[in-house]
């Protein structure tokens, strides 16, 4: 079994241990770090793989040498609904904020828009999340209901693919709301910024229980 610094290194956000169960926590780079996981498993090599560990440059590191068009970019509702603080969503994951900081909604309707501009950087093989690169280099995770990876990309229609440039009014899914809620599925619809420890958010503009349109500005996002 690998160890927490092993997945760490390969890209994990963390690593949530509940008795004997493990639950890596990736976010939008899943696909990247499952297969650099997979190889090590079926390839062995984890202690190679160690004595490379201390050779490497930090990803934050790498990510500070890359230069962006700006420091900051601004969030937007990504859906028509009812504004959620991201601590009152009922899943640890999320709530206590282990892939980064963010906000909820929970829609109205299934037409989802990209929630900040930037170059779509994943789409999930579940459809269930999509990762967007913003100009300021922020990652931000769209996460499309909880628990909804179980359903294997029945309730959703992906509209865009890697390397696609969006904008707030870009449409780029549409979710099934009725079939989500009839799996037993919340579809509460999450940003997340993933690299919470190089980029902040400023003061929302909106209260939890408040009724937003898609487009509508939430937070800035700064480089911090």
């Amino acid at each position: 079994m690998a160890t927490d610094n092993q997945f760490m290194a390969v890209g994990a956000k963390g690593v949530v241990h509940n008795n004997e169960a493990v639950q890596v926590i990736i976010g939008p780079d899943v696909t990247n770090v499952r297969e650099e996981v997979d190889d090590l498993m079926e390839n062995g090599g984890w202690e190679e793989f160690n004595n490379q560990i201390s050779n490497d440059t930090p990803v934050a590191e790498k990510e500070n040498e890359t230069e962006f068009a700006t420091n900051e970019s601004q969030l937007f509702a990504p859906v028509d609904g009812k504004f959620i603080n991201i601590e009152e969503l009922k899943d640890d994951v999320f709530s206590q904020k282990m892939l980064g900081d963010g906000y909820a909604i929970e829609p109205s309707n299934g037409d989802i828009y990209a929630n900040v501009e930037g170059t779509i950087e994943s789409v999930f093989p579940t459809k269930h999340a999509i990762g967007i690169k913003s100009l300021s280099g922020a990652e931000i995770l769209l996460h499309l209901g909880l628990d909804t990876v179980e359903l294997k990309g029945k309730p959703f229609d992906i509209l865009v693919k890697e390397g696609d440039s969006v904008k707030e009014d870009t449409k780029i899914a549409t979710m099934n709301i009725d079939e989500v809620r009839k799996s037993g599925k919340d579809p509460v619809v999450i940003t997340v910024v993933t690299n919470s420890d190089q980029y902040k958010l400023n003061k929302f503009k909106e209260n939890s229980g408040s009724k937003v349109k898609h487009g509508n500005s939430i937070v800035l996002v700064y480089k911090g």
